[in-house]
């Protein structure tokens, strides 16, 4: 009997004796004449050093973007900000120094938005220091004074629409500046969210809106063109009694707004917001019972593409949510250290967040990724200095450690609860280069105890092992590392017993 290795992801890791996946995803293959598809595991890639220019000796770290006006990095660290020398499509770069933001401090991360008035501007905010920032393509830097925005004590992030910058108060109102002026606003330029009387979190544009989540509800405003006041107008029949956790949790991904949020149930769930203002829950109680039990405030997110699939990625729980496929791993920095496996998150610090990686140990602060022949480039911290690093396909150890891949079935008793032999295990994969090692292990003991590894080469002319013991119930686990190997099923030889 074939049976795949694609699945839900029912448990993290560590002696479970649940269904588990860590640093694989899926992906579906189809045949374009017959229209069959086939599910296959594939693993995820590895980074590299890309670069190793010396911003500054400190892990205060705040946030990372690439501006397609100048394609130049821009990188917040320790309260100064830097521009990348040469585009993401060199080999190497340097950063020089654009001068202090002043008032910003490393203790939360700096977020960025893009702004066009007839000239192009840089937006880069850190709303809980009361700071926002004009940035032009000559690299000019203006701060904005204006008391009518410094005395907001806005929260989150700022959200562009129309020629207005919008931000957002801790109590739900929301301000605008004036129409093509991002450094002048105006008092009167408000209106509160208050359908719910709620606490504001987070504001974002979805679509053509303005999106404003709460501590416990949603809802979405539309430029109306009002004369006098605030121009938004609220879209009532979108208003949703969904609240977000922390506003490190909202990511863009295309026009989708993914953020961690909570229900009446008053569990943590994976939230997706469409450009319409349609809202989807795409995370189940596995996922829930996960981001309910390891998230704190505040939450760090990313969304990583990679090999045309796109994740979003959780710092606290480790779960990676496939957008493209709309299915659920994790993702980690999994390897062997020599003392047992080790496992700690692929994210860690603050700020503006488009794509993850990291090196063992090594604190990842800010990153992002642009299409590029030389790979994807991360903005990461060792904690002593901040070094870019790269991530593209073929590359499969982070740093100088290979990536251990695993896949984990649930119990199986394959309809019968008497006693089973397992004469012989097949499996159905595939590699790039000869030679790779696929390591075999069964738990009869609901993942308390596992059985000595066995080998399969996949060079082998057919890839099995024999003779495999006797049963009750039965786990699966399939271990590889370091190299590119693709899984698609096994086929275990199962005979019965009388009773």
């Amino acid at each position: 009997m074939e049976i795949g290795l694609t699945g839900s992801l029912h448990s993290k890791y560590g002696g479970s004796d649940q269904q588990r996946f860590i640093n694989v995803y899926f992906e579906r293959k189809t045949n374009p004449i017959s229209g069959q598809s086939e599910a296959w595991v594939m693993p995820r890639p590895g980074f590299r050093a890309y670069d190793t220019d010396d911003i500054v000796n400190s892990t205060n770290a705040c946030g990372i973007y690439f501006w397609n006006q100048t394609e130049r990095l821009y990188w917040v660290v320790n309260g100064r900000l830097y521009k990348s020398s040469l585009g993401p499509n060199n080999t190497t770069t340097t950063f020089s120094d654009l001068g202090a933001l002043t008032g910003i401090t490393a203790t939360s991360g700096c977020w960025f938005d893009e702004f066009y008035d007839g000239t192009n501007y840089l937006l880069l905010v850190k709303c809980e220091d009361g700071n926002l920032y004009t940035v032009t393509t000559a690299d000019a830097i203006t701060r904005v004074t204006d008391t009518d925005f410094t005395g907001l004590t806005a929260v989150g992030r700022v959200a562009v629409l129309d020629g207005y910058v919008f931000a957002l108060k801790g109590d739900g109102t929301i301000a605008h500046s004036d129409l093509n002026a991002p450094t002048t606003w105006t008092a009167t330029n408000a209106i509160v969210a208050n359908e719910n009387p709620d606490k504001g979190r987070c504001i974002i544009r979805v679509g053509t809106m303005i999106c404003c989540l709460s501590a416990s509800s949603i809802e979405f405003f539309r430029n109306a063109g009002n004369p006098t006041g605030s121009v938004l107008e609220r879209i009532q029949p979108l208003s949703r009694r969904i609240g977000l956790f922390d506003h490190g949790s909202v990511q863009r991904h295309d026009d989708f707004v993914l953020f961690v949020g909570t229900s009446d149930e008053q569990t943590l769930g994976l939230y997706v917001i469409s450009p319409s203002g349609s809202i989807e829950k795409v995370s189940g109680p596995q996922q829930d019972k996960m981001f309910t039990n390891s998230s704190s405030s505040p939450l760090f997110s990313g969304v990583w593409a990679i090999e045309g699939h796109a994740f979003y990625l959780d710092r606290g729980t480790q779960l990676a949510y496939d957008i493209s496929e709309k299915s659920w791993t994790t993702f980690s920095n999994y390897y062997n250290s020599g003392s047992g496996n080790t496992h700690t998150s692929l994210l860690s610090g603050k700020g503006q967040i488009i794509t993850a990686g990291s090196l063992a140990n090594v604190g990842i602060y800010s990153f992002l990724q642009v299409a590029s022949s030389s790979g994807a480039k991360m903005g990461i911290t060792n904690g002593y200095s901040s070094v870019l690093y790269c991530v593209q396909a073929g590359v499969y150890a982070d740093g100088t450690n290979d990536i251990e891949f695993l896949i984990q079935t649930d119990q199986m008793d394959f309809g019968t609860p008497l006693r089973k032999f397992e004469n012989a295990r097949y499996v159905t994969a595939r590699q790039k280069s000869s030679g790779n090692t696929l390591y075999l292990s069964h738990s009869d003991d609901g993942g308390t105890t596992w059985s000595t590894e066995r080998t399969v080469l996949m060079n082998s002319a057919q890839m099995k092992i024999h003779r495999c013991g006797s049963f009750y119930k039965r786990m699966y686990r399939f271990r590889w590392s370091g190299t590119e190997l693709f899984l698609k099923s096994f086929d275990p030889d199962i005979k019965k017993a009388v009773a």
